[in-house]
């Protein structure tokens, strides 16, 4: 039956003032034209078929409301599915976690083992972790707080602000006396180590430029991620950071491949062979230094007698037992309050300790993992795919360099290890930017650009 134009304009009046009733009580304001759009076609549809029974338009379209039944009350189912998802679970793995690292290290500094003199006692070394602790919870806290699509376009601006932090920081570090000047930035009882974080910061901004560089042409689109990928790996270089330039490397593998860009990431394996090898060529200093540790890298494998620090560790990990040997047991292994932190929980507390950081840490890749799968948004998936895919990197890393696969001493597990207060201020930073996505997941819209393909 065809409808007279005049009856359907009035009934489309009728449906847009109904959408709208309904539309006033639905809390999520970014959904409200796919609500919009889906509830015009259902009541379209439901007016042509009631229609097609023997009713007339306006009959049909009074119909076809009273079906979708009153409009507070379809508001009140929206708001159900449309509302904000709290990651309690992953709140209270990251709380445990957090925990673990404070029991951590405020034993090792009551221990026998703590070597806190140069930093005017232990009392005022741990109220200066507790106080980057407290900073790294603020900026966690900040990053919730910032709806995560206000990033879309910040990419570039969040990598050239990291890379004037290094600037600034290699000013007021100055005149020290540390291998490659490495840049620090002072602060209250210490400071911060922007290396040390700036790997979680640098493929963040990566990820988000490759998302939205579509309004670049082809030459200015690949030369912009040439830059933007290579001159971490420079700095690293310079500054002598190995950890930081392997997490970096095997971070950027691991996006490129979640980002499906497989010519890129060739690309950029040939590209840094070539350049790799014309620096390693020009710098005999960088040359000598990969050299020595390579040099020493096969021989614990094969004979852990031939290496102090790795037949330390063996024997700490195998003699703690299930309850470990107390806190006041010496443990004659190096650098225990950064590298070897995760050792001497096991040392100290006894292989149920290292079994409980194990499950922990299982279960919180696993919920990060299994939460970001839940995501519909495509970009909103890779930035909460990429916190459980650096967790294993880091994990990776330090079971590699603690049995001696790659000449690195592991640089300890994530929070509990190299890096110290600075690599937890960027741990806590890409928990907050998850947390920020998951919250939001049920109340943002499917966008024709989350949805297609990257290119």
């Amino acid at each position: 039956m065809c409808i007279d134009a005049d009856c359907q304009c009035a009934c489309d009046e009728r449906f847009a003032a109904y959408v709208q009733d309904v539309l006033n009580h639905v809390k999520a304001k970014d959904m409200h034209k796919q609500i919009s759009d889906e509830l015009l076609d259902h009541l379209w549809s439901a007016q042509e078929e009631a229609v097609g029974s023997g009713f007339s338009a306006l009959e049909a379209a009074e119909s076809s409301m009273k079906q979708m039944g009153p409009a507070k009350q379809l508001a009140d189912t929206f708001n159900l599915i449309h509302r904000h998802r709290w990651p309690w679970e992953i709140w209270g793995l990251v709380a445990v976690w957090i925990m673990i690292y404070l029991i951590a290290f405020i034993s090792h500094e009551l221990s026998v083992n703590s070597l806190t003199s140069s930093y005017e006692g232990e009392y005022s070394f741990i109220a200066s972790r507790i106080f980057y602790l407290g900073m790294g919870l603020l900026i966690f806290t900040a990053a919730i707080l910032i709806h995560y699509r206000r990033w879309l376009h910040g990419g570039v601006w969040l990598y050239v602000l990291v890379l004037g932090l290094f600037l600034l920081g290699k000013i007021s570090s100055m005149g020290g006396n540390m291998i490659g000047s490495r840049s620090y930035l002072a602060g209250l009882g210490g400071a911060i180590d922007i290396g040390a974080l700036s790997p979680f910061v640098f493929l963040l901004a990566f990820l988000l430029t490759v998302h939205h560089i579509g309004t670049l042409n082809v030459l200015r689109h690949r030369m912009l991620l040439f830059i933007m990928g290579f001159t971490p790996i420079f700095i690293y270089v310079y500054e002598y950071r190995m950890y930081q330039l392997l997490f970096y490397l095997l971070g950027m593998a691991g996006l490129l491949l979640l980002l499906k860009r497989y010519k890129l990431m060739l690309y950029g394996m040939i590209s840094l062979c070539i350049g790799g090898g014309v620096v390693l060529s020009t710098n005999y200093e960088l040359l000598n230094y990969i050299t020595r540790r390579l040099e020493g890298w096969p021989a614990p494998i094969f004979d852990p007698s031939l290496d102090y620090g790795y037949r330390a560790i063996r024997e700490a990990l195998t003699s703690a037992g299930w309850w470990g040997e107390g806190i006041g047991s010496l443990l004659p292994v190096p650098h225990t309050i950064s590298d070897n932190l995760s050792v001497f929980v096991v040392h100290t507390f006894g292989w149920s300790a290292g079994l409980l950081m194990l499950v922990v840490m299982g279960m919180l890749i696993y919920g990060l993992h299994r939460a970001a799968l839940a995501v519909p948004h495509r970009l909103g998936r890779l930035i909460m795919q990429l916190v459980p895919m650096l967790l294993s990197i880091k994990i990776l890393i330090y079971l590699c360099g603690i049995i001696g696969i790659i000449p690195l001493n592991g640089a300890g597990l994530p929070m509990l290890g190299a890096g110290g207060h600075s690599e937890n201020i960027g741990w806590l930073f890409m928990f907050g930017v998850f947390s920020s996505v998951y919250i939001r997941k049920d109340i943002i819209p499917l966008l024709q650009d989350d949805s297609a393909p990257i290119k």
